[in-house]
């Protein structure tokens, strides 16, 4: 059955840059020992793009897939931030209760974690409330409901979003009792990071009050957004950070140290991947098992031939040239054939997922890719792409080249209690693949084409834009189960300047062109 949406796999498909298409994965564990899923990737090519099992081989999809695994970040609302017993804000607090906490290394870990901890689940948490204010602004039926909604929701974001920075800034006086090292330097650069996270969001906070809500109401919350966006830069400026946006300047600094910020505090959820061949030992066996059918074919033909005709004739000299012609080439189809049939059950790489101190093996993924003919797509996978007016004339006359790129994730439920005792609760990792789409652009035309047209008694020339279509719809089954528990298609319009725009279809009426 289709698109049941479990809560188990949340994705989203984005334009990472012009020319490379995110595609995030959430994995939820499931109560049982393993959770198991399997993810399959169907992408729809013209084939006048020339991308087939001829021009794009194994080794080059890999080197423009690009993967990052990570733990998925807890989730908590911006209230539970500040209440909840598991925030790591609260948790700061009770190890720094502890007096021995400045001598216990295992303690400074802990409160490293707790520093990286926050600043992730902040941006989440202020991402997520800012989706939540995009919705009320959309979707409330009248201004009136619409203005109230938003008051009360950007009221919550300036009031907890104070709190939860001033309560993390009341600990600076006792981390400063452990000195220059690495904790203060930790607790200052989270310091810094939550900082330009909370001003990104009171600066989108802003846009979208600037556009929903005119008038008095939106005048005035737009000026406590504005005063609380300069506080946090003064913030910045009177602890001597780097991060400061300078109108006028290239900001080269500022942009670098934002990123180093991002990865200094996203590291926490970091995970080590080993990458390796799978199935190398069965391979071999089976390479061997060829082998040997064809020199017990060409072993045969020798002693009958020298049965037949003798030991040094002529007969038996063209019987070994033959049995030794046949002999390699009935090695040759049984090494096709068995890597044909394990192609089913074998992938092409296995990834072993641990923590980044080695400690903890939590899962591994298996991946594999391949071109498949237009008769083996399942039929519901062909019918979601096959959706909209125009796919008729698009395809008539011509079919699509189809690539399916299989991924299975495998993990183990008891390995993440285990990580980050003490700390929020790990439900999860976080798959995000980065897809280079630039083999598909060589072959495209010109990106822009002149059209000539009359209009009044003149000619002139009209601009048109030349582009082209990719279809993706993915699939995904939970558990080793056969149904499809969830089907989404995207449609992703390309120029020979790279990506244009991207369109989820999820509507079975909705118009894909």
């Amino acid at each position: 059955m289709l698109d049941k949406r479990p809560d188990t796999i949340h994705q989203r498909i984005r334009a990472h840059d012009r020319y490379q298409v995110e595609f995030k994965l959430e994995y939820e564990l499931l109560p049982k020992h393993r959770t198991r899923y399997k993810i399959s990737t169907y992408i729809f090519t013209p084939k006048s793009l020339g991308v087939n099992q001829h021009t794009y081989a194994k080794a080059q999809f890999y080197r423009d897939l690009q993967n990052y695994v990570r733990l998925k970040t807890p989730v908590f609302t911006l209230a539970e931030l500040r209440n909840l017993p598991t925030s790591p804000l609260l948790h700061i607090g009770q190890i720094l209760e502890d007096a021995n906490w400045l001598h216990d290394p295992a303690r400074h870990d802990q409160l490293s974690n707790s520093f990286k901890f926050l600043c992730a689940i902040l941006k989440v948490g202020l991402r997520r409330h800012l989706r939540f204010l995009k919705y009320t602004c959309r979707h409330k039926a009248s201004s009136e409901d619409k203005a109230s909604g938003l008051c009360v929701g950007v009221q919550e974001l300036l009031d907890n979003t104070y709190t939860i920075a001033q309560h993390y800034r009341a600990y600076r006086p006792q981390i400063q009792q452990a000195g220059r090292g690495e904790i203060l330097r930790a607790y200052e650069l989270a310091d810094e990071a939550i900082s330009l996270v909370i001003e990104e969001a009171f600066n989108k906070t802003f846009a979208l009050v600037d556009k929903c809500m005119p008038g008095t109401v939106g005048a005035d919350l737009k000026a406590q957004l504005s005063t609380q966006a300069e506080v946090e830069v003064n913030h910045r400026r009177d602890s001597g950070y780097n991060s400061l946006l300078e109108p006028e300047g290239d900001n080269e600094i500022f942009l670098f140290r934002t990123s180093v910020l991002k990865k200094f505090t996203s590291s926490v959820l970091y995970l080590k991947l080993a990458v390796k061949r799978e199935g190398t030992a069965i391979e071999q066996i089976l390479l061997a098992l060829a082998a040997g059918l064809s020199m017990i074919f060409a072993t045969v033909v020798a002693f009958y031939a020298q049965q037949r005709f003798g030991m040094f004739t002529l007969p038996v000299f063209v019987a070994l040239v033959v049995g030794y012609m046949f002999k390699d080439r009935i090695k040759e189809l049984a090494r096709l054939f068995f890597l044909r049939h394990t192609q089913n059950f074998l992938f092409d790489r296995r990834t072993m997922i641990r923590t980044i101190d080695n400690v903890h093996t939590l899962g591994f993924l298996r991946e594999k890719m391949g071109f498949v003919p237009d008769e083996e797509v399942p039929t519901p996978i062909m019918a979601l792409r096959n959706q909209g007016l125009l796919t008729e004339i698009e395809q008539d006359g011509q079919t699509e080249n189809i690539l399916c790129y299989t991924k299975e994730v495998v993990l183990q439920g008891a390995a993440f209690r285990h990580v980050y005792k003490g700390g929020p609760p790990v439900t999860g990792i976080s798959d995000i693949m980065r897809f280079d789409m630039r083999p598909y652009l060589r072959k495209m035309d010109d990106p822009i084409e002149r059209w000539p047209y009359l209009q009044a008694g003149e000619l002139r020339v009209a601009r048109c834009v030349k582009t082209y279509h990719i279809n993706v719809v993915t699939v995904y089954t939970v558990d080793k189960t056969q149904e499809f528990v969830k089907v989404e298609r995207t449609l992703i319009t390309l120029t020979r300047d790279g990506i244009r725009r991207m369109k989820h279809v999820r509507d079975p009426d909705e118009t894909v062109i």
